[in-house]
């Protein structure tokens, strides 16, 4: 499966490839981006100053570019706890509506507030226990 990355992952990416200083053809390479994006994306970081293009036709990180990643790694840490929160409280959930729901029943959610177990009952019939 092709993971694609966002525009603030691209964004990092280019930000650690320019820690030492990189030429365009570097960033377009080692960030898998067309020529294209590279300009795109270069256009888009120096005037947000997070790299700066140095006499010599080096691109290089700034101050602010460094915060930038600082901020991304600690987002990327929080979002992968999160993701594994979450899978932790689906599994209880499933865990739940095996435990509550008869097989044949089992393509239906108890839990979910949204869905019915049975949407043809008379509803002027009490249900059957």
């Amino acid at each position: 499966m092709v993971k694609y990355r966002n525009n603030v992952e691209i964004v990092a990416d280019m930000l650690v490839i320019t820690r030492e200083g990189a030429l365009k053809t570097q960033i377009m390479y080692q960030a898998n981006l067309s020529f294209k994006l590279t300009e795109r994306y270069l256009e888009a970081v120096l005037k947000a100053g997070l790299i700066k293009l140095n006499h010599d036709g080096r691109y290089l990180i700034t101050e602010e570019g460094t915060l930038f990643l600082k901020k991304f790694s600690n987002y990327k840490r929080h979002a992968s706890s999160l993701r594994k929160q979450l899978k932790r409280v689906n599994d209880e959930k499933a865990l739940l509506d095996q435990m509550c729901l008869p097989m044949n029943l089992r393509n239906e959610n108890c839990l979910d507030d949204d869905k019915k177990v049975d949407e043809n009952r008379d509803k002027s019939k009490p249900p059957q226990l």
